[in-house]
């Protein structure tokens, strides 16, 4: 086992055993489930800071596309919704469950050509509770702005939220859950980044150059075109469908399976290392013990594991 990976297995271990910690008291009182937390001797601090929060404007609304390149979200709890439609604004509400207080309502500010979406008013809250006040945000993006891939960038960071997004095209997509799943469909970009502690990634009709997916525990279940794959996951098996044959992949696991459906090919290398996993691959193979070759053996791969099988299956 390399080095590299004993030490990420460490650092997914220790992270796994705070996340449980953390969902113990999120199943207690739901949405609690802190942007930033610090143990002192007063309890658990829950913080919510961001630059310039007077000059964000209070409440949802709708602002023209050619102000913004970029779209940054961060959303506390609940559930988050993006899609397009063929209107000529960019549009974003919230709703919730009961009345919110002015403070409780969400924020958006446009600097630089970026548009800027918050939770609510910056806060600090302690003690254990409800911080978070569980809403669904409903982002808008004008059908003629994925056409032309006109965002540059396209970032989502929330605590205790799902996410559902249809129809995307950004330059850059940047996905990151603390709790709760991410799903994507039909989606196109350059590179996309997903990341999650705890939830299910989902994925059907990406296209992305570079695909970074990184999870602690969740399944991770992903089709579409890509030319770079780096994946990794502590808990929860892994299956990733490319429809054409990625230029490089690399996949690690600790406790889960691996699994890399690819079409016929001019060939791969693949090197493969588990402690008590099995490797298998349904291309006619050259194989050796931690290794095995297809063809040209031009496309690199790389799987690893601690105690799950890894599969290479061909599609079609």
């Amino acid at each position: 086992m390399k080095t590299s990976a004993i030490i990420r297995i460490v650092i997914y271990a220790f992270l796994a055993v705070l996340l449980v910690g953390i969902l113990c008291v999120g199943i207690l009182k739901p949405g609690w489930i802190p942007s930033k937390f610090i143990i002192h001797t007063g309890g658990l601090q829950s913080e919510l800071d961001y630059p310039d929060s007077e000059s964000y404007t209070r409440g949802g609304g709708s602002v023209q596309p050619d102000l913004v390149e970029k779209i940054e979200v961060h959303w506390g709890a609940g559930e988050v919704l993006i899609s397009t439609y063929d209107g000529d604004r960019i549009r974003f509400s919230e709703t919730a469950d009961s009345k919110l207080s002015e403070d409780e309502e969400m924020r958006y500010l446009i600097r630089d050509g970026k548009l800027f979406i918050q939770h609510r008013k910056p806060f600090s809250f302690f003690g254990i509770g409800e911080a978070y006040k569980q809403k669904t945000l409903t982002l808008e993006i004008p059908a003629s702005m994925t056409k032309a891939s006109a965002l540059q960038e396209l970032k989502l960071e929330t605590i205790s939220a799902s996410m559902t997004a249809n129809d995307l095209a950004a330059q850059d997509l940047r996905i990151n859950t603390t709790s709760g799943d991410l799903s994507l469909t039909h989606a196109v970009c350059d590179t996309a980044e997903l990341e999650t502690t705890s939830g299910n990634i989902t994925a059907n009709d990406l296209t992305a150059q570079e695909l970074t997916v990184d999870a602690v525990s969740g399944e991770i279940s992903l089709d579409g075109d890509f030319s770079k794959i780096s994946a990794e996951a502590v808990s929860g098996d892994m299956e990733i469908s490319s429809k054409i044959c990625p230029e490089a992949v690399e996949m690690d696991s600790v406790s889960g399976n691996l699994t890399l459906l690819i079409p016929e090919n001019d060939g791969f290398t693949t090197g493969f290392e588990s402690v008590s996993g099995d490797f298998f691959c349904e291309f006619s193979t050259q194989n050796s013990k931690h290794s095995c070759l297809y063809k040209n053996g031009e496309a690199e791969f790389r799987m690893e594991t601690v105690s799950g099988d890894m599969q290479i299956k061909r599609i079609g």
